[in-house]
């Protein structure tokens, strides 16, 4: 089942771009498809100017693409740290593991006092810092987020938007993907909504959130 019709977008270097829409709308798929876990049967997919749309999931994550999927999956048998070598697998990542711990730790201090704790005994909120700092741990350029805020509490939602925000203060560029469409518009430099596997409006994200169509199909006004 074709799920994705002539999807168009463009992430510029180190800001937020934010797609966004309801339950079902092509969301996922589209962020599966960039990661390289799904391949399209047709469309390209552009990185630096390579065309990679026959690449991989490994070769992406290799060459800087990084995805903190839906859902969190962070492995829940592995402790924390466990959990974050993970993220730095490959070989550009590889060497700099150290380095990077010491980072995510620092980002996320939390994470520093459970580093020996089993991850699958983690709250929510936990355990999605624990897969935002598994993906920065691959030392990524582009850093693709599938729904963070899902299912967490309103408090753990706000800090994980402020994580995301100074991520791009430090140069990182972000593709957000998102149901929480008031907050993701909020801070995108760039915005597009997708309705049925199609992108029906794109502009900057406050322009979109102040349209009338926005604000009474998702934002309740």
């Amino acid at each position: 089942m074709q799920v994705l019709h002539g999807v168009d977008l463009t992430v510029q270097p180190s800001s937020i771009t934010a797609l966004v829409g309801g339950n079902g709308a092509g969301k996922t798929t589209t962020m599966r498809m960039l990661a390289g876990l799904l391949l399209p049967k047709s469309g390209t997919v552009m990185y630096q100017g390579k065309d990679i749309t026959t690449w991989d999931a490994a070769k992406r994550v290799a060459t800087g693409i990084a995805l903190v999927p839906e859902g969190r999956l962070v492995f829940p048998d592995l402790s924390v740290e466990q959990n974050l070598r993970l993220g730095a697998i490959s070989p550009s990542a590889r060497p700099h593991t150290a380095n990077r711990l010491e980072q995510v730790y620092s980002q996320f201090p939390r994470l520093r006092e459970r580093r020996r704790q089993i991850a699958g005994t983690l709250s929510g909120g936990e355990q999605q810092m624990l897969a935002l700092g598994r993906g920065l741990m691959s030392r990524p350029k582009i850093l693709l987020l599938d729904e963070p805020s899902l299912g967490l509490a309103p408090m753990m939602v706000d800090q994980i938007f402020e994580t995301i925000s100074g991520l791009t203060s430090n140069g990182m560029t972000i593709l957000l993907s998102e149901q929480n469409i008031g907050r993701a518009l909020k801070m995108a430099s760039q915005a597009y909504v997708i309705e049925n596997g199609r992108i029906s409006l794109d502009g900057e994200g406050w322009k979109l959130a102040a349209k009338p169509e926005v604000q009474r199909a998702y934002l309740g006004l």
